[in-house]
């Protein structure tokens, strides 16, 4: 059986490790396929996430931002 094509551990230790805050980008070509299932690259760390995820990071650093006003 042949290995997996992509390395999900260097994947996550790569986004792990990424110096932040990540900068995501829609992977070309992939204009046929839903917004959340689509491949986001991040400039930083090379880091990739489906669009569900990447949806999910926009929405905590927004929950962020607001917390931090609050202090």
């Amino acid at each position: 059986m042949p290995p997996p094509p992509f390395d999900f551990s260097e994947n996550a230790a790569r986004l792990r490790n990424c110096r932040g805050p990540h900068t995501f980008v829609e992977m070309p070509g992939q204009d046929n396929i839903l917004r959340d299932l689509r491949v986001y690259r991040c400039q930083n760390c090379s880091g990739t996430l489906c669009g569900h995820f990447v949806a999910w990071y926009a929405r905590g650093m927004e929950h962020g931002v607001l917390l931090g006003k609050r202090a």
